[in-house]
C-alpha cells in the first residue's frame, strides 16, 4: 500500500517529501543565495530602512513611534556608503551599471559602528518601519546581536540580514509540496507545487533582500498548511496548535496577518456549527476546542499589538508624517487601472530592486496564462472538494482586495497611489502553488507525469530572463561584455571571489540534479503515473469524516525522503 497523507499533520507532511522536492528545495536556497549577490545592497525596496531598523534593536535604541522614528546616523551612512547612490548624490538612487573601478576595497569598509551620517542629515530622514510590528526585526536582531554586528563590516551586517531573510522563505518548496499532497493524496500535485516558487523571480529577489514580507510569507505558508489539514478533516489539538503559533507570528510580522484571522475561525467554526445541527455533540466540542486552541493562541499572542495602535494612535498601524506621497496621477483614472491590474500582477512576477528592473509583460502574461489555466483545471476536476481549494486562494485574494481599496481611496483623497506592491500578495503564495501543482496532476496521465520537468525548465527559463535583465542594468556597462559584469559585480560584493565561484559550481550542479530527478518523474514512477491518472481524489471533507479529528495513519510508511 503506498502512503497517503490522511492522518498526517502539517510536520509529518513535510517530513515525507520525496526526494525531488529536498533537492528542489534546496536549488531554491541556491537561488536565493544568488540573487542575494547579484542585486547590489540597497537595491531592494525599503531595504536602507528595514537593515536601519533591524540595527537599532541590535544597538538596543528600541522601537520608537513611527511619528517620531529618524533613521540613525549609522543607518544614514550605510546608504551613502552602500551603491545605492554615487558619491556626488549617496542618497539618491544611481540607476545606471556600477562600475568596478568606484567600488571601495573590502579592507577600506568601516563597520557599522564606525558610520556616521551625512552632513545635514543628522536626525532628519523619515524611518517610516517602525509602523510595523517588530517581529521580523527581532528575530533578524537577536541574531545578529549575538554574533556583534555592529563590530562588523556594515557589508557583512546587511548581507548577513539577507541570508537570515532567505532562511525564512527557503521552505516555501516543502511547505507548498505538504499543501497540495494533503489536499489531494497525489504526489505528483505536490512535486509540480513545490516547483512554483522557483518560477517567481520577485520571490527570489524579495526572499534574499532584507524585507519583512519574508516573515509574513512564511507564517502565511504554514497557517495555509494547517487549514488544509482542517479543510481535510483533521481537528486535532496539535494541528490547532500549528495554526494558532504560526497565525501569531504572522500577526507579528505585519498588518496583512490580518486577513488569515477569518479563515483560520471559519475552517472550524463552519464545521462545528454543522455539526450542532446534525445532531453530532463529540465531532463539534472537537472543532470547538480545537477553534478555541487554534485562535486563541494566534488572536492572545499577535493581536494586541494592533489594539495598542488603536488605542494610542486611534488606527490599526499608526501614520508616518511627511512620507512622500507616491506617484501623481491627477485625474487619469485609466493609469489608475492599470496600476491595479498590470502593475500589481507584473510586480508579483518580477519588478526588481526599485521597480527597476521589469520582466517583459508578454512573458507576464504567458506565465499568468498558464498559471491560471492551471488553478481553473483544479477546480474543475475538484469535485466536492472546489470549496476547500478556493480557500487556498483566501490569503492571496483577501489581500488584494484590501491593497485595492486602499490604493483607490487614496488616490481619491490625494490623486497620488503608493504601496502597491506584488510581494504583499506572497502572503498566501503555496495557495497558489498548490493550486497549479493540483491543476498539473489533473492532466491526462501522459502530460501530467511530464508537468514537473516542464515546469522546472520554464521556471529556470524565467529565472535566466530576469537574471539577464538584472546583470544588463546593474552591473554590465553600455555595450560591455559579461566579463565586465563579473569584475563589478565581485567588486562590490561582500563576499571574496572563491566563494562567489563555489556558488555558481553548487547553483549549478543543483540545477543538473533537479532537472534529473523530475526527468525520472516524466519517465515513469508508477506511483505518480497512478496519481495523475487518479486525480484530485473525493475523500471525505471536513463534515464527513467519521475519525472525530484523529484520523488514522496509512501504512506501511517508508523511510522520510524517498522517491
Amino acid at each position: 500500500m503506498s502512503l497517503t497523507p490522511d492522518g498526517m499533520g502539517p510536520w509529518q507532511l513535510i517530513r515525507y517529501a520525496p526526494r525531488p522536492v529536498w533537492i528542489v528545495t534546496a536549488l531554491f536556497a541556491l537561488m536565493l543565495a544568488a540573487w542575494s549577490v547579484l542585486a547590489p545592497i540597497y537595491h531592494a525596496a525599503d531595504e536602507p530602512n528595514h537593515a536601519d531598523a533591524v540595527m537599532r534593536l541590535v544597538e538596543g535604541k528600541g522601537w520608537p513611534s513611527s511619528e517620531t522614528a529618524r533613521v540613525t546616523d549609522q543607518g544614514v551612512g550605510a546608504t551613502a556608503a552602500s551603491p545605492y547612490g554615487t558619491k556626488l548624490r549617496p542618497l539618491t538612487l544611481n540607476t545606471s551599471p556600477l562600475a568596478a573601478s568606484a567600488a571601495p576595497g573590502r579592507d577600506d569598509r568601516p563597520e557599522w559602528k564606525q558610520l556616521q551620517a551625512l552632513p545635514g542629515t543628522s536626525g532628519r530622514l523619515t524611518q517610516q518601519i517602525t509602523q510595523h510590528p517588530p517581529g521580523y526585526y527581532w528575530y533578524e536582531a537577536v541574531i545578529l546581536k549575538v554574533g556583534g554586528a555592529t563590530g562588523w563590516r556594515w557589508d557583512i551586517a546587511v548581507s548577513a540580514m539577507r541570508l537570515l531573510s532567505a532562511l525564512l522563505v527557503v521552505w516555501l518548496p516543502l511547505l507548498s509540496w505538504a499543501t497540495a499532497w494533503r489536499m489531494t493524496g497525489s504526489r505528483l500535485a505536490g512535486i509540480a507545487a513545490s516547483i512554483v516558487p522557483l518560477a517567481v523571480p520577485e520571490l527570489t529577489h524579495v526572499g534574499s533582500s532584507v524585507n519583512n514580507d519574508n516573515l509574513v510569507t512564511l507564517a502565511g505558508a504554514a497557517t495555509l498548511l494547517g487549514v488544509a489539514c482542517v479543510l481535510r478533516g483533521d481537528r486535532r489539538r496539535s494541528t490547532a496548535l500549528w495554526i494558532g503559533g504560526w497565525l501569531a507570528i504572522a500577526l507579528w510580522a505585519k498588518a496583512f496577518g490580518l486577513v488569515l484571522v477569518p479563515l483560520v475561525i471559519g475552517v472550524y467554526a463552519v464545521p462545528w456549527f454543522l455539526d450542532r445541527r446534525r445532531g453530532a455533540p463529540d465531532r463539534g466540542r472537537s472543532a470547538a476546542v480545537a477553534l478555541a486552541l487554534s485562535a486563541g493562541v494566534g488572536i492572545a499572542l499577535g493581536c494586541w499589538w494592533y489594539v495598542v495602535n488603536e488605542v494610542r494612535y486611534g488606527s490599526t498601524q499608526p501614520g508616518v508624517p511627511g512620507f512622500p506621497p507616491g506617484t501623481n496621477l491627477g485625474n487619469d483614472h485609466a493609469a489608475l487601472a492599470r496600476y491595479l491590474s498590470q502593475g500589481v500582477l507584473t510586480r508579483w512576477w518580477g519588478s526588481l530592486g526599485w521597480f527597476e528592473v521589469t520582466l517583459p509583460w508578454r512573458l507576464v502574461i504567458i506565465a499568468t496564462i498558464v498559471f491560471g489555466a492551471l488553478g481553473i483545471i483544479a477546480l474543475l476536476k475538484g469535485g466536492r472538494r472546489r470549496l476547500s481549494l478556493l480557500l487556498l486562494l483566501w490569503p492571496t485574494v483577501v489581500t488584494y482586495l484590501l491593497v485595492f481599496a486602499s490604493t483607490v481611496h487614496y488616490y481619491h483623497s490625494t490623486h497620488h497611489i503608493r504601496g502597491l506592491a506584488g510581494r504583499y500578495l506572497f502572503i498566501g503564495f503555496t495557495g497558489v502553488a498548490a493550486l497549479v501543482g493540483i491543476g498539473c496532476a489533473a492532466l491526462p496521465a501522459r502530460v501530467a507525469r511530464w508537468a514537473p520537468f516542464t515546469l522546472l525548465v520554464g521556471a529556470l527559463g524565467i529565472q535566466a530572463e530576469a537574471a539577464h535583465l538584472a546583470i544588463d542594468k546593474w552591473w554590465r556597462p553600455v555595450g560591455g561584455t559579461l566579463r565586465q559584469a563579473w569584475d563589478a559585480l565581485s567588486a562590490w560584493s561582500t563576499w571574496p571571489v572563491g566563494v562567489l565561484w563555489a556558488g555558481v559550481c553548487a547553483l549549478g550542479l543543483f540545477v543538473l540534479l533537479a532537472l534529473a530527478s523530475t526527468l525520472l518523474v516524466g519517465l515513469g514512477s508508477p506511483q505518480d503515473v497512478d496519481d495523475a491518472e487518479a486525480g484530485p481524489p473525493e475523500s471525505p471533507g471536513p463534515s464527513e469524516n467519521p475519525s472525530n479529528g484523529t484520523e488514522r495513519a496509512a501504512q506501511p510508511v517508508p523511510t522520510p525522503g524517498s522517491a
